[in-house]
């Protein structure tokens, strides 16, 4: 007042804000972030006020109203002190530390839970390295070779085989004249869940001389199995007039069933139920009026007719 001076003048000669012009004057420091910043303010102001600076700063410091540094701080080149964007005191404290850590373990935990749901609700992996399907063959036996879940357990017709830790299993087996169907199971023991193929192996004499002698051809053998994919399926399944299922059937394939004389299938799941006779699938009869599906097969003279 004595130099004439406005807040605003001071202000733009100082190059310190109005509003802290006007806190230095009033004394109210609490409003400041830390005493940094209020000394390098009393500094400025006063050698622009041509007062004794130690003096103001000591004067200041008796005043008894010098606020505690408990903000934290980053010096600045000036030597003025700014606000850091981050106080990690408050924010890493054990309370968080245990929140963070409970957060992990339960999202572990979670995601444990859904990976082990996933498999669970999956049929166990099966794989048929050897033999191929449809192989021909002169030997009296066959080398069957796969792989398998670590977990799993494995039978090719009905035998059960030994697997590795990796699931790898190997199995020798003897061969019958003519055609053989070898049926490959993996069964998950937990769900239940089970992979089946099946491979057709021809065993055939060793090559001989051609004779005169007419070749009579060996009856054909029908051999007939069910899929159900997808969804389970109602199915009344009769061999040889012999009733085989008459049950709902969960999704995989059925046992092998050998067809003498006649076979017949009725489901109630048309779109998710499939024939197979000699690993060649057969088309069923849709009643468009009941939804169901049907077909009757008779074998005569060693030949197999499934009229639509």
């Amino acid at each position: 007042m004595e130099l004439r001076k406005s807040v605003t003048q001071v202000s733009q000669e100082t190059k310190i804000q109005e509003k802290y012009i006007k806190l230095l004057e009033s004394e109210e420091y609490e409003a400041f972030d830390s005493n940094v910043f209020i000394s390098g303010f009393i500094k400025i102001y006063s050698e622009y006020l041509g007062l004794d600076v130690d003096k103001m700063l000591a004067l200041y410091r008796r005043s008894a109203k010098e606020t505690p540094d408990n903000k934290p701080q980053v010096k600045l080149r000036n030597g003025v002190a700014k606000k850091a964007l981050i106080d990690w005191k408050k924010v890493v404290t054990p309370l968080n530390l245990i929140i963070i850590v409970a957060v992990i373990a339960i999202g572990a935990t979670v995601f444990s839970s859904i990976k082990r749901y996933n498999e669970l609700q999956t049929k166990p992996k099966l794989e048929i390295t050897t033999p191929e399907n449809n192989t021909t063959t002169e030997s009296d036996k066959i080398e069957i070779m796969g792989a398998t879940d670590n977990l799993a357990e494995v039978k090719i017709n009905e035998q059960r085989v030994e697997t590795n830790n990796k699931g790898n299993f190997t199995y020798t087996l003897a061969l019958n004249e003519g055609e053989n169907i070898i049926t490959v199971e993996a069964l998950n023991k937990e769900t239940e869940l089970k992979n089946v193929k099946t491979i057709r192996i021809e065993r055939v004499k060793a090559s001989q001389e051609p004779t005169k002698e007419p070749v009579v051809e060996a009856p054909k053998s029908f051999k007939a199995y069910i899929e159900v994919v997808g969804e389970a399926a109602w199915i009344q399944f009769s061999i040889d007039e012999q009733q085989k299922l008459a049950q709902v059937v969960a999704p995989g394939k059925s046992e092998i069933y050998d067809i003498k004389k006649s076979l017949t299938l009725l489901t109630g799941k048309p779109t998710t139920t499939k024939l197979f006779i000699n690993d060649k699938e057969v088309k069923l009869s849709i009643n468009t009026t009941t939804g169901t599906a049907s077909i009757t097969c008779t074998i005569e003279n060693n030949q197999l007719n499934c009229p639509q």
